[in-house]
């Protein structure tokens, strides 16, 4: 932890009282031996310093690793990330993805008590990072984080999910996190929970009404909508608006922090936006 941010903290803080024992936090991780880490599944989420002590050494329960990032030249949004914020954005996803198939496989199985129980755990991820980002806000005189960024597909459980985790790979080095949500009430209560943390842009499946757009309309953290149609099959002609409006995103942010002579996080906006340029070449 000594890491991260004071944000990055908390937001671990949060994750940490959610998920009890299944996260275990170390200071001082040169000290602990990982193959004396329970014998389950496991997930890293490490400083680029420690990653150089384990070289080849990785026992086999350690799964993945996730790894913060001080080289900027080598973030990809997928293993190595360039802020703390980002990271922990990432051990909420995992977080989510996990209690989600958990509650998934307790509903098959007919333990419709326990899928509630995940599901509301789920749930509970992005409130309570909510609730962190609103105090950091009114501690730091209202200063809004625009640089996270969130995809977010709505789609029908009708549809498989090979096309969504396409738009993943392609874009995951240049946004925060992505979601999948097949639920219309619970996509409306994320947005609603995360309307100060972060942007989002938003595609929905084919299944969905035109109307439903106008029903997002509400979101003003919602910067993007994008239809995918199944019968006209528009993948390319959808990634590349997204690409196109994500790069005059950064670029937009880029030009703000230069004017406020924050040369940091402008480059940071600026490289996302040279990123989506070569992604534009895929398209």
């Amino acid at each position: 932890m000594r890491d991260l941010t004071k944000l990055a903290v908390s937001m671990l803080k949060s994750l940490s009282k959610l998920a009890g024992d299944s996260i275990l936090i170390f200071d001082y991780p040169s000290l602990v031996d990982l193959n004396m880490l329970p014998k389950k599944p496991t997930l890293l989420f490490v400083s680029n310093e420690y990653m150089s002590t384990i070289g080849d050494n990785k026992p086999e329960h350690i799964k993945r690793i996730f790894i913060l990032e001080k080289d900027k030249t080598k973030v990809d949004q997928r293993e190595r990330f360039g802020t703390g914020e980002d990271l922990i954005c990432q051990l909420a996803d995992e977080l989510y993805r996990c209690y989600k198939k958990e509650a998934r496989n307790y509903f098959i199985s007919g333990d419709s008590a326990m899928g509630e129980k995940k599901e509301k755990q789920a749930n509970q991820i992005f409130s309570g990072l909510k609730e962190v980002h609103q105090q950091y806000l009114k501690s730091n005189s209202g200063v809004t984080d625009s640089t996270t960024v969130t995809l977010l597909w709505l789609k029908s459980n009708m549809e498989d999910n090979i096309l969504a985790e396409k738009v993943q790979q392609a874009f995951e080095k240049v946004v925060s996190s992505f979601l999948i949500s097949e639920n219309l009430s619970q996509c409306e209560n994320y947005l609603l929970d995360n309307k100060s943390f972060g942007v989002c842009f938003m595609i929905l499946g084919s299944v969905y009404e035109e109307k439903i757009i106008d029903d997002f309309q509400k979101f003003s953290n919602i910067k993007g909508f994008y239809r995918y149609d199944t019968q006209k099959n528009n993948y390319d002609e959808l990634c590349l608006q997204l690409a196109c409006d994500l790069m005059a995103y950064y670029n937009k942010l880029g030009d703000e922090y230069k004017a406020k002579k924050d040369t940091k996080k402008a480059k940071d906006m600026f490289m996302k936006a040279h990123e989506l340029c070569e992604i534009l070449n895929d398209f």
